[in-house]
């Protein structure tokens, strides 16, 4: 999956998101909306936000596709109009699917496994080295 150039502005109801995906088959374009997410997908291209607001579907959202730009342009409405939403030209701060990392849960787990331990198959000697 390929995440997409996005822009994200706002007004007083509603966030604005144009979304760069050129050469799309867009009736196959899918968006979700739950809370604070917004998720975007058009084969070969995903994309996952976090607002630091709240969205909402209330049918008053809208996608428009612009086929000379490659652009669609999707209006969503905010569940609290007049909220600003922050951090909207910080775009990595806006992706979603983040997960924090706990290092002291990977540093507690063995970084090597051991399989079997067959005494057998374990070279004591290394074997000569080859001459030419």
């Amino acid at each position: 999956m390929l995440t997409p150039s996005f822009e994200a502005r706002q007004d007083k109801e509603s966030i604005i998101l144009t979304i760069r995906v050129p050469y799309v088959k867009i009736s196959e374009a899918e968006i979700d909306i739950d809370g604070t997410n917004f998720k975007f997908h058009c084969h070969p291209y995903y994309l996952w936000l976090e607002f630091s607001g709240e969205l909402v579907e209330d049918g008053e959202e809208k996608a428009q596709y612009e086929v000379s730009t490659g652009n669609i342009i999707v209006t969503v409405s905010k569940k609290v109009k007049g909220e600003e939403f922050k951090n909207l030209d910080m775009l990595t701060t806006l992706l979603g699917g983040k997960k924090e990392v706990d290092l002291r849960s990977v540093a507690a787990k063995p970084l090597i496994e051991v399989i079997s331990n067959n005494e057998s198959s374990v070279y004591t000697n290394p074997p000569a080295a080859f001459s030419f």
